[in-house]
């Protein structure tokens, strides 16, 4: 039986607030937290790349049973992995930027959803 590793089944997102709206029925989400790097290449870099640390920026997508989200801010999106105390917990306030949904003859109502984190986030743990 592996000891590590983490089931989705108690993962969670939650929105507040705002103008956006992206449901109850949350079945996936994947965030990416990114970093840019700026050339901090000199002569006196003796012939190596150096960088500089630049903006930082999270966005990702979340999937969930119903009809599509509704573009538009939303005060605070919080995501995390598990309910379970020392999980990864995200916060922030976020822009739902973009949705879709999907209606097979023969199966459920799902949505897709796209974000965008705007100012700073809270990356720590339950």
């Amino acid at each position: 039986m592996p000891t590590l590793g983490l089931s989705g089944k108690t993962g969670s997102a939650v929105a507040t607030g705002g103008t956006g709206t992206i449901g109850s029925e949350i079945t996936q989400w994947e965030a990416s937290v990114e970093l840019e790097l700026l050339d901090g290449t000199s002569f006196a870099s003796g012939g190596w790349e150096e960088s500089i640390a630049g903006l930082q920026s999270a966005s990702g997508t979340l999937t969930g049973i119903g009809d599509m989200p509704v573009t538009g801010s939303v005060t605070s999106l919080t995501l995390q992995t598990s309910t379970t105390a020392g999980s990864l917990e995200i916060t922030g306030a976020a822009f739902i930027s973009a949705g879709s949904t999907s209606t097979p003859v023969d199966g459920r109502v799902e949505y897709s959803g796209t974000f965008k984190y705007t100012g700073a986030v809270t990356i720590g743990t339950v």
